[in-house]
This record gives C-alpha cells, sequence and structure tokens, in this order.
C-alpha cells in the first residue's frame, strides 16, 4: 500500500501517464497506459525493470523496430466472434501486416 493516499497525485504520476499517452502510435498503447500503476513489489519492480533494460539494449544495438501497421485485434475479434460472420478482406490484410 502507497502511504498516504494521495502520493500518487503528488508525485505527479496521473500527469506522467498523460504524457505517455500523448506519445503512444495506437489506441492499444494508450489503454496499456491507462492501466498503468503504481508498484510497491520489489519482485515486480525489478521484474519491469530487467525487460526495459534488455529492450533499451534492443533499441540501441539492432535494427530499428518496424513502427507501423498497429492494428486494433480486438475490433476485428470482435467481428468474426459472431458465428458466420468473416472479415472482409481488408481486415484480414490488417491481421496478416500485424
Amino acid at each position: 500500500m502507497i502511504y498516504p493516499l494521495s502520493a500518487v497525485d503528488k508525485l505527479g504520476f496521473t500527469e506522467i501517464k498523460e504524457l505517455l499517452k500523448g506519445y503512444c502510435i495506437s489506441p492499444m498503447g494508450q489503454s496499456l497506459v491507462d492501466k498503468m500503476q503504481m508498484m510497491t513489489s520489489y519482485d515486480q519492480i525489478n521484474k519491469f525493470l530487467r525487460q526495459a533494460f534488455e529492450f533499451k539494449n534492443i533499441l540501441e544495438n539492432d535494427s530499428p523496430l518496424p513502427l507501423q501497421n498497429f492494428y486494433d485485434m480486438k475490433v476485428l475479434a470482435e467481428k468474426v466472434r459472431i458465428e458466420g460472420t468473416f472479415l472482409s478482406e481488408e481486415d484480414f490484410f490488417r491481421v496478416l501486416i500485424s
């Protein structure tokens, strides 16, 4: 538990989340930022720090990541959830390139 309860606002966590949402290139990223919460577990924090370090190394040492063709698969999954419905050619192509 974070004490005091207003620590999240006092540390500017809400403002940081809003700034991060501005850098997201898809609605999926924005929804992920909305789900972010402050962490107090050492193991969880350590895990995410190791992942961030690994991703930083990938960005610095490997070829650039492709940052296009991000489509919300939830919308397409909802389309095909109903029995007897199919994806259009354009929607299927989006799944393929994603």
